[in-house]
């Protein structure tokens, strides 16, 4: 045309499709797409949900009972629609259901809370069809009553969120029949972070103090450029994408954790397995204890055959669940007393110690109780309760007695007006 005039194709070769953008992707056409859930719309879940979707992987369900505000698109996936006021009318799980669709990947949009997803027989066994509910609202509140609920055909939940004022990519998927659940998951990310200075600056600093994420933080109370967020988000998308693509369901659960290094453009993803912990009593109250203590407590008893050893328990107390998850061991102080008889913890350090674990930690993880061993199989001695009652008027929680004795655990719980009747003590074989 000698430069004048334009060129234009004569008709569309190609319509959106999933197999057409699972080719684009460089992914199979032929995976069929896993039915999973979207629990919270907001800005990682959106950006997780059109992540996927543009591989042919997105949600199935969306459920929130929020409504799009102008603020919103500091860092959400979706765009505001040019000449409509406040950017998109009605609510976000309305919105994104509506995104989906234009990348030919149908959504049902659920307008309310993660609970009603489960409050009914009908409902339960309609989220048992999926292979993962994705919890991305960060809320530690809807974790715990997650982590609580139980019922056959359970999907396995996972979460995805932003740590210490948006310092950390955090992502846990649950292991079979929620053991680890998503709050034990949380409890042993804390022990991680703890451990690591350059994760425990970020996650536990003053900045990350200041702000409550997960409870009422959104764009405008907590503040963050979108390409921060979304450096994470395709890593989060990405670590959900290969779950979803596994070719069998795995056989616990994991942890991951990331971080933007000092250049502000480099990552560093760190992964962690986490096979089922040991669960010691029932409905009333549960001792969930993570392998790594299981392991640590039976190769301290083996350290001294023939006599009681101990030391200090650390880990959190699940108030929703009335649940204890132990992550950590203090050792007995050099002062301590083993005996085959009894065993008498010191106090030699021991102060030092704990406000170390609190420092570290930021207050995340703290001392549940003690434990001890008996010789033989046997449930909390009388010795037991009373001490568990002193240790009680010492502290604003339920203290926790762990007994490991050859074939188990047992445990005994104490409140501040004293021993809880029997329920709350339990037994469960190794």
């Amino acid at each position: 045309l000698h430069g004048r005039g334009d060129v234009r194709l004569c008709g569309v070769r190609d319509d959106v499709s999933v197999p057409l953008l699972r080719r684009a992707s460089g992914y199979d056409a032929g995976i069929s797409r896993p039915r999973w859930a979207l629990l919270g719309c907001g800005s990682v879940g959106s950006k997780i949900a059109v992540h996927l979707a543009r591989v042919g992987m997105g949600p199935s369900e969306v459920c929130d009972r929020a409504i799009m505000s102008p603020h919103n698109y500091a860092r959400h996936a979706l765009l505001p629609e040019p000449g409509v006021r406040g950017g998109v009318p009605g609510y976000k799980a309305d919105a994104l259901a509506h995104a989906l669709s234009g990348f030919r990947q149908e959504a049902s949009a659920r307008v309310c809370g993660a609970e009603e997803l489960w409050n009914t027989p009908e409902s339960r066994a309609d989220l048992s069809g999926c292979s993962l509910v994705l919890h991305t609202t960060g809320s530690s509140l809807l974790r715990e009553i997650i982590s609580a609920q139980a019922w056959e055909g359970r999907p396995r939940f996972g979460e995805a969120h932003l740590l210490g004022a948006g310092a950390v990519a955090y992502a846990a998927f649950e292991g079979p029949n929620a053991n680890p659940s998503l709050s034990d998951l949380s409890a042993e990310s804390y022990r991680i972070v703890a451990g690591d200075r350059d994760l425990r600056q970020r996650v536990f600093s003053a900045e990350a103090e200041a702000i409550d994420i997960g409870q009422g933080c959104g764009a405008l109370t907590f503040p963050m450029p979108d390409d921060r967020l979304a450096t994470f988000a395709a890593g989060l998308g990405r670590t959900v994408l290969q779950r979803l693509t596994a070719e069998a369901e795995p056989a616990a659960g994991s942890i991951h954790l990331g971080r933007v290094l000092d250049d502000g453009l480099s990552q560093s993803w760190t992964q962690v397995e986490m096979a089922p912990w040991t669960v010691v009593g029932g409905d009333a109250v549960s001792v969930r204890i993570s392998p790594r203590v299981d392991a640590e407590i039976r190769s301290a008893i083996a350290a001294r055959p023939g006599v009681e050893t101990g030391g200090v328990i650390v880990g959190r107390y699940s108030q929703i669940g009335n649940t204890f998850q132990v992550v950590d061991l203090l050792p007995a102080p050099p002062d301590s007393v083993f005996t085959a008889e009894r065993f008498v913890l010191g106090v030699e350090g021991l102060r030092q110690s704990v406000r170390r674990l609190l420092e570290d930690g930021g207050g995340s993880l703290y001392v549940l109780g003690t434990w001890h061993n008996h010789l033989v199989p046997s449930g909390p001695s009388a010795l037991d309760a009373a001490t568990a009652t002193r240790l009680a008027l010492r502290q604003f929680f339920p203290v926790l007695m762990l007994i490991a004795h050859p074939e188990g655990y047992s445990f005994l719980t104490a409140e501040l007006n004293g021993v809880v009747p029997e329920e709350a003590l339990g037994e469960a074989a190794e």
